[in-house]
């Protein structure tokens, strides 16, 4: 099994962001230690306990920090900007880490609507574009990178990287399997937002790619909430403490920080909440590592994905390190670098 990591920059209760994003580059260390094969990051704004909000930025710190791995965003939110800015600012990537940069695009806001309005200065964000935002990159990226269906009279952009970035679709429904098989786009599926549309989108992308020179196969991703404990109790730990994470969010409240088991183990809930919650339990790959091992095997055969991204928070950064770890001595990764 191929295995790499989404890193969302999530701290826990009482760290700083500093603190967060050093440890999103000691993450970054270790994966490219253990043998992942690609480290990607988010992009969320206005959530105070997300320090993830400019992947472009953090993508620099990253590559700077490793030497062999692909560093990539997870996702650029495409919407909120000019096709030629990311463009720029990924030729330039592409030129300082060569073949090591991903370039992942989403649509999704990533914000409440008022950090939405603030992001594009008081308008509002037009989604319906992204398919065309989407083209216009694709054209700047290209060896000709200058022009897309006569909008531009020559707008070249620069610098002009010899690799280019790799372009990628990262969506959690059948219509981001769509933009990626339309315009022939490694895709991956984001399991960890939207698992009940998860089968629908791998067998769209599948039987409706269109081999193009970036990418002349179907390639699938599937990114996973995937955590390894020590032990069933720890386990049970980490998922009560995600389910108190996904009762606040449901609710549009705010967290200051992801909260250790002994600070929520007395938190009740309604029915509903605790639906939510099995439902989530059943998706998520929470566990000892047999369990994990048991429950990615199962998910890369049913999902037919070449690859697996692992994405999760813990209560404390050495617990998710350590949970990093685990998965991979499991799956024996660091034997197969390249």
């Amino acid at each position: 099994m191929k295995l790499s990591i989404l890193d969302q920059s999530i701290m826990p209760y009482g760290e700083t962001p500093e603190n967060t994003l050093a440890w999103t580059g000691e993450y970054a260390r270790i994966a490219e230690e253990l043998g992942y094969h690609r480290f990607w990051v988010s992009e969320h704004h206005g959530t105070k306990h997300i320090a993830g909000s400019a992947p472009e930025v953090l993508i620099a710190h990253l590559a700077a920090r490793t030497t062999r791995m692909k560093i990539g965003s997870g996702a650029v939110l495409l919407p909120h900007y000019s096709a030629f800015k990311v463009a720029e600012v990924f030729e330039v990537l592409a030129s300082l880490y060569k073949d090591r940069i991903d370039l992942g695009l989403g649509r999704a806001p990533g914000a409440m609507p008022n950090v939405t309005r603030a992001l594009h200065e008081g308008g509002s964000r037009n989604a319906a574009r992204y398919p065309g935002q989407l083209k216009e990159l694709l054209t700047f990226l290209s060896p000709e990178g200058n022009k897309y269906e006569g909008l531009y009279d020559y707008a070249p952009v620069t610098p002009r990287a010899e690799v280019k970035p790799a372009v990628w679709i990262l969506g959690s429904s059948r219509d981001s399997a769509k933009t990626a098989a339309e315009n022939g786009l490694p895709f991956c599926f984001a399991h960890f937002i939207n698992p009940d549309e998860g089968f629908q989108a791998a067998d769209y992308y599948h039987e409706h790619f269109q081999p193009s020179d970036i990418c002349p196969a179907p390639y699938f991703m599937l990114a996973v909430w995937a955590l390894a404990a020590e032990s069933e109790q720890q386990a049970e730990e980490w998922r009560a403490v995600g389910d108190y994470v996904s009762s606040v969010t449901a609710k549009g409240l705010g967290l200051l920080g992801i909260p250790s088991y002994e600070m929520i183990k007395d938190v009740t809930y309604m029915d509903e909440e605790k639906d939510m919650f099995q439902k989530n339990r059943y998706h998520n790959a929470v566990g000892t590592t047999d369990q994990v091992e048991e429950k990615l095997k199962w998910l890369e055969k049913a999902y037919g994905a070449e690859e697996i991204m692992t994405v999760g928070f813990t209560p404390s950064f050495e617990e998710k390190a350590a949970s990093m770890r685990r998965i991979a001595n499991r799956f024996k990764i660091s034997s197969r670098q390249v």
